[in-house]
């Protein structure tokens, strides 16, 4: 009897753990519904306002296009060498010393090699002489040529007259090319890229004529011959850089040629 009696009240705990268990599960069920109907609501809320400030972000986003846009120059560039297409009406003549400045300053390249071109249509030996005054004074040398010398051909005593200049190693033999100064710092670079950017711009006409190229070339050799290594140093670098710069337009050139021809076969 005592056995049966244990094994009832056994069953009936059971069967009050059991409830209690279907209770709570009912009560965390109900507890996340509730969370979950509730839960629609807020987001569509936020999603009420979504949309809103998406609009707002492309709004200000095209404003800032339109002005960059505007800011933006309307001037073509020439992407290859970084120098700006400039029409004739921007050229303005400039004065000897004024070549080594600009280039010192990194200014427009293109603007001074249009108006370089535009002084040599009226004055071949002039021009001349304002870039071989350009590579003197790139050597770091104060004296100049004129044009009596550039016609005389006499370079080696021109060079041993520049030489004798008082001013011409001073502070240590520096000169612009290898100068540690803050406002030569780019120099080098810029004096290269003037030199390519003079042939592109006279690829066309100037560097086919009788006088141009031969003139240049032999005062360049003369230079780099020099005993001096300034100008020896600057010489050099320029005379490279017309080679250079003379194969890529030989390249363009063999190029264009290929091209007509098949058009013409065809």
């Amino acid at each position: 009897m005592r056995q049966a009696r244990q094994a009832t009240q056994k069953s009936k705990k059971k069967k009050h753990s059991n409830d209690d268990e279907f209770e709570a599960s009912s009560d965390s069920d109900s507890s996340s519904s509730s969370s979950s109907s509730s839960s629609p609501s807020s987001s569509s809320d936020d999603d009420m306002t979504v949309p809103k400030r998406r609009e707002r972000q492309l709004e200000n986003r095209r404003t800032k296009k339109k002005g960059k846009s505007k800011a933006k120059s309307t001037r073509p560039v020439n992407r290859e060498n970084n120098i700006e297409e400039e029409t004739e009406e921007e050229d303005s003549s400039f004065s000897n010393g004024d070549l080594f400045e600009i280039v010192k300053n990194k200014l427009s390249y293109g603007k001074t090699v249009n108006a370089w071109r535009k002084n040599y249509k009226e004055n071949s030996n002039l021009a001349t002489v304002e870039l071989l005054n350009f590579v003197i004074k790139s050597s770091g040398n104060s004296g100049s040529i004129d044009e009596e010398i550039l016609i005389s051909g006499e370079i080696e005593k021109v060079l041993d007259a520049l030489t004798a200049i008082n001013d011409f190693q001073e502070e240590g033999g520096e000169y612009p090319i290898i100068s540690r100064k803050k406002e030569f710092k780019r120099f080098p670079k810029s004096f290269i890229e003037f030199w390519d950017a003079l042939i592109q711009r006279c690829s066309a006409d100037i560097i086919f004529d009788e006088f141009f190229m031969d003139v240049l070339i032999s005062w360049l050799t003369e230079i780099s011959s020099s005993k001096v290594r300034p100008f020896r140093h600057t010489a050099t670098l320029a005379g490279l850089q017309i080679v250079r710069s003379l194969i890529v337009v030989a390249s363009n050139l063999r190029q264009e040629f290929e091209i007509k021809q098949r058009q013409s076969r065809t």
